[in-house]
């Protein structure tokens, strides 16, 4: 996966990091957003306190609708946890994504880089809670609402 076409790539992921998802370049591609898919942490951990589906089959889903359809199905929470997915499949061996797949994942890169411009306070908490506890043991918060909308 090519990591090295953003200079900064730890600027602006430390940005995303801190909440300002306006640092997210313009260009991101899926072969450029491993690292940033796993700042979010580990979606198996906290999917269901979220009120998602499992990660995989939510992946599935929504890929099949974005071929039909040509868009992507969801909140940011819900596309960043697909994004998170497809690059789990590569990092087990799996050997998915498939390659077909390819400009469908780029343009979930570029349709959450658009939500997260005009994310509410509400669903960027969400986010923000699960950057902060990305790498921790701690779990998601039971007491804070799901984000699923159906």
């Amino acid at each position: 996966m090519d990591q090295t076409s953003f200079p900064d790539n730890d600027a602006w992921l430390d940005q995303v990091k801190a909440g300002d998802f306006s640092s997210i370049p313009s260009t991101l591609t899926w072969n450029q957003s491993l690292l940033f898919s796993q700042a979010i942490g580990n979606m198996y951990r906290h999917a269901k306190a979220l009120g998602l589906s499992k990660p995989i089959d939510l992946y599935e889903e929504r890929l099949e609708e974005a071929k039909r359809t040509g868009q992507w199905r969801g909140t940011s929470v819900e596309l960043w946890t697909v994004l998170w997915h497809s690059h789990r499949l590569t990092l087990t061996g799996l050997g998915l994504p498939a390659r077909e797949d390819q400009p469908h994942l780029n343009q979930l890169c570029a349709q959450l880089r658009a939500y997260l411009q005009i994310i509410g306070p509400d669903e960027k908490s969400v986010l923000m809670t699960l950057i902060r506890i990305a790498w921790t043991t701690q779990c998601y918060p039971s007491s804070v609402p799901p984000v699923h909308k159906g």
